[in-house]
């Protein structure tokens, strides 16, 4: 008897092969089926506690409209036989991930997902793709849900329940699907504060610009949001906020000189855009400094504190919702103002040596200065500059003349102010034609740094930010026929 039954189901299955693919799928997948491992559903990820990084383990996508994150997780089913779609059952089950955090499975921080912050399809539909039956189940979180979480990781369990064909491999049945909120959809904060530095900026280490026309330093100070999840532009609010600065100060983390900035000295926007950047998602707040206030400040630090007040969708991050921007002041003004001329040409002033009009200076609307005479007067012209301590500077001018005799001709930029009746030396002279040492005595017209035969060619670094005085002195015996004329007088800081 046992033979024939053997008999008659090869004989069976074999006409099955000739005559229909219905009758082998009745017999080889149907309901009756014995559930041998190829046809078993599973989790694709059930192995190894069937944990699974939602970030780097699916192919998450994010759905604006929902404002959902989605993690679709594979379910198939085992063996290549059969293309008639079916369901499986899915319950959400998270009893084994507290044992799961215990043995180190899952990070120390991960908490259970409460059920009202997602959402999965309890009907799954397996179907034929690239020649295997499978399906996804799609747990779908919500991301505004998830802000109670931030700083942990999450967790939620799955279990494949039932099926409306074939059995369940037992062994594969369960997953759970976990992930860092911060890595999703984490708090705004300052990307700077965020990197566990001081939250001390250096502008020097910025990128930047400046604004000419507007006279204006520009400097970009970065804001981002935690996480990849794109859910579109939002706006952050921002405030100045310089109560950090005194205990910066104290503790060293500020320089000691360092000053405030008045509300006069800069102007900012305070709503910031934050939107999808090739870096993440980000947005930069820009303190505006206004470069003619600078000056006050010469030889010192300036600071700003800034702020996050708040945010239109998302948290602020209280660890890292306060930066401090600072700078040297005068490196900042080299940086945003290109050397110019410092001297101003209707500035001069005429200053008496000897009480004798033996020697002339004329001063020219132009800012040209002509010294003629001779007799043995002594005579110049002088006015103020501002210099910034440890910037080195020029000064240089043009000079004509037909040839002079027994002549001195002297530059000289100096701490000291002139006195009328009273010569001048101070700082010593810088460029000067002499023409007992060797020049000025022919005819002329030229750079005088390039015919003087005193002087250290016209280069002084200021000690100190103050007012100086730049002095052009002449006199002698006969100044010569034509005098001498200095004109495009320059001076400003040089390398």
């Amino acid at each position: 008897m046992i033979k024939f039954q053997k008999y008659n189901i090869f004989f069976l299955s074999a006409i099955c092969l000739l005559f229909g693919y219905s009758c082998k799928q009745e017999l080889l997948e149907g309901p009756k089926a014995s559930g041998n491992e190829p046809f078993k559903v599973y989790f694709l990820n059930g192995t190894d506690n069937g944990i699974i990084n939602g970030l780097s383990g699916t192919d998450l996508s994010i759905n604006r409209n929902e404002r959902t994150a989605d993690f679709p997780i594979r379910i198939f089913r085992g063996g290549q036989a059969g293309s008639e779609p079916f369901t499986v059952k899915v319950t959400a089950d998270v009893s084994t991930i507290e044992a799961l955090i215990q043995s180190g499975a899952l990070p120390v921080n991960t908490v259970v997902l409460d059920a009202a912050s997602f959402t999965f399809q309890e009907d799954v539909t397996l179907t034929v793709e690239h020649d295997m039956m499978k399906g996804n189940l799609l747990p779908r979180i919500k991301i505004d849900q998830l802000e109670q979480y931030i700083g942990q990781h999450v967790a939620i369990g799955f279990k494949i329940s039932g099926t409306s064909r074939y059995t369940i491999n037992e062994e594969m049945d369960n997953v759970v699907l976990f992930f860092n909120v911060n890595s999703l959809a984490g708090p705004v904060q300052f990307t700077e504060a965020n990197a566990g530095n001081n939250p001390v900026i250096n502008v020097a280490n910025t990128s930047f610009t400046v604004n000419t026309t507007d006279n204006e330093v520009n400097i970009p100070v970065n804001i981002q949001r935690a996480g990849s999840a794109d859910l579109g532009n939002f706006t952050v609010n921002v405030e100045v906020d310089n109560s950090k600065i005194a205990d910066m100060i104290q503790s060293g983390a500020l320089p000691a000189n360092t000053v405030t900035l008045s509300p006069l000295d800069y102007s900012l926007d305070t709503e910031v855009t934050l939107s999808r950047t090739s870096d993440g998602i980000n947005g930069n707040v820009i303190p505006k400094i206004k470069i003619n206030n600078l000056d006050q400040y010469s030889g010192q630090k300036a600071v700003l504190g800034l702020k996050l007040k708040n945010s239109s969708e998302f948290s602020i991050n209280p660890d890292a919702d306060q930066v401090l921007i600072y700078f040297d002041v005068d490196s900042l003004l080299d940086e945003a103002q290109p050397p110019v001329n410092l001297l101003d040409p209707q500035g001069w002033t005429n200053l008496t040596i000897n009480n004798d009009n033996n020697v002339v200076f004329t001063i020219n609307d132009d800012g040209s200065i002509k010294a003629t005479g001779g007799s043995w007067g002594h005579a110049g012209a002088y006015q103020a500059i501002e210099v910034r301590a440890g910037k080195k500077y020029k000064i240089d001018m043009r000079v004509k003349g037909s040839g002079a005799t027994d002549v001195w001709y002297e530059v000289y930029v100096g701490t000291a102010a002139p006195v009328q009746g009273s010569d001048y030396s101070s700082g010593g002279s810088l460029l000067a034609l002499n023409t007992w040492t060797g020049c000025g005595k022919s005819a002329f017209d030229a750079q005088l740094s390039s015919i003087a035969c005193a002087g250290n060619g016209g280069v002084f670094t200021a000690t100190a930010t103050q007012t100086m005085y730049v002095v052009i002195k002449s006199g002698g015996a006969d100044l010569g026929a034509q005098g001498i004329t200095a004109s495009n007088i320059d001076l400003r800081r040089v390398p």
